[in-house]
């Protein structure tokens, strides 16, 4: 999700689709707002299963002046981005979706030094992220993963 407002000019959609992004996968405002009406938790599913399919490897990178200014004190630059919430929901989904065999790896871009707020929410985007895909081994007992996942449901058993 990203690639919108006025910080982005008409050639970044041009320098990312010659790149091989395909313009489908550049999500806007428009889609955010219309899965917060139709339902995000089923939008983020649909997605992360998109992203998964047919991926060897699901390669993730989280720049975080996309998020909602709600979400961003240390940048404030986006009021129509997805809020830290939807956004680590939707990493988790994403590594649910990948698993282990597919989960190739997560980067944080532009992420300055001093932003702590940001810090701590690319912290949650990465526990989350993994916490997915670890816990995707075994669907049907979750705490089967607790040797190996950093984060898992209900803490310590």
């Amino acid at each position: 999700m990203g690639l919108r407002g006025p910080i982005n000019d008409r050639e970044t959609f041009v320098r990312f689709t010659e790149r091989g992004v395909k313009w489908e996968h550049i999500y806007t405002s428009r889609e955010l707002k219309q899965a917060r009406r139709e339902g995000y938790e089923r939008w983020a599913d649909e997605l992360a299963g998109r992203i998964a399919d047919g991926a060897s490897k699901v390669w993730i990178g989280v720049d975080p002046d996309v998020l909602d200014i709600g979400s961003n004190p240390d940048f404030a630059v986006d009021p129509f981005g997805p809020t830290a919430d939807e956004v680590i929901e939707l990493m988790y989904r994403v590594g649910v979706a990948a698993g282990r065999e597919k989960f190739g790896g997560l980067a944080f871009i532009a992420l300055p030094h001093n932003a702590r707020a940001i810090h701590f929410i690319c912290l949650y985007i990465l526990l989350y992220a993994l916490a997915g895909m670890f816990l995707t081994s075994d669907k049907t007992n979750w705490r089967s993963c607790k040797s190996d996942a950093v984060l898992y449901r209900g803490g310590p058993a």
